[in-house]
């Protein structure tokens, strides 16, 4: 978690398929969450 309040996972699954989760919180303590589901095919892998 960051400083101010944001969490980032990242997740790369069997198949190669990166899934990203930001997770943030608004100045009422609520959840803000956004996704992103992505796929890289190329020779070397992405870091």
């Amino acid at each position: 978690m960051t400083e101010d309040g944001t969490s980032i996972h990242v997740r790369i699954d069997d198949e190669g398929y990166t899934h990203i989760t930001v997770i943030q919180w608004d100045e009422n303590g609520r959840e803000i969450v956004y996704r992103e589901d992505e796929t890289f095919q190329c020779s070397e892998p992405q870091f």
